[in-house]
């Protein structure tokens, strides 16, 4: 069930919000909302609720690597989570899901949304996005690698290839949530 880590982080952020409720009061309390609630990214997802999304993920990342590569021409088969491509297999794993990449870009779409001060449909849309876009990411990582092994055999992924191409997973995904951002929120004019 509940690990003693995660009650304790989240007895911890309901005793911030209460303390921060009884010493600064209602209106003060009510201004500062966001940022308490932003902590609870603080919190580790409990695995009941983590294994299900990871497993979705990895399903979404398998078959779309699979549509992807077949669609460029490689000769690939799909049992499962692996991929056989050509000569050489894979496998999505837990870290391949792309689940990092989708909370840290949950993270900065509600803080982007945030301090946006839009409209709530325009900051709801723009949380939405950040779905698409980290999917999106996590697609492109699984096909170059896939690509990469196909041609340089199963090895490459022992090098710095793999860790580097987690980096780039995040980058892609922060330039498409950024972008969703920039049509979504509108700019404000310097001294306004």
């Amino acid at each position: 069930m509940l690990g003693f880590e995660i009650l304790s982080a989240v007895s911890m952020l309901l005793s911030i919000a209460g303390l921060s409720l009884l010493l600064l009061g209602t209106r003060r309390a009510k201004a500062i909302w966001f940022p308490l609630l932003f902590t609870a990214f603080a919190v580790p997802i409990p695995l009941f609720v983590a294994r299900p999304i990871h497993l979705a993920l990895r399903q979404v990342a398998a078959v779309s690597t699979e549509g992807a590569l077949s669609f460029l021409g490689y000769d690939v088969h799909r049992e499962g989570f692996h991929l056989r491509v050509g000569p050489e297999s894979l496998e999505i794993a837990d870290a391949c899901s792309g689940f990092s990449a989708l909370m840290a870009m949950l993270m900065v779409g509600l803080l982007l949304a945030y301090t946006g001060r839009a409209r709530l449909w325009r900051g709801a849309t723009l949380v939405l996005l950040v779905f698409p876009a980290a999917v999106a990411a996590n697609l492109a990582r699984c096909v170059l690698l896939s690509m990469l092994i196909a041609a340089f055999g199963g090895g490459i992924l022992d090098t710095a290839v793999h860790p580097v191409s987690g980096m780039f997973t995040f980058a892609a995904a922060l330039g498409l949530v950024l972008a969703f951002e920039r049509l979504l929120l509108p700019r404000r004019e310097v001294g306004s």
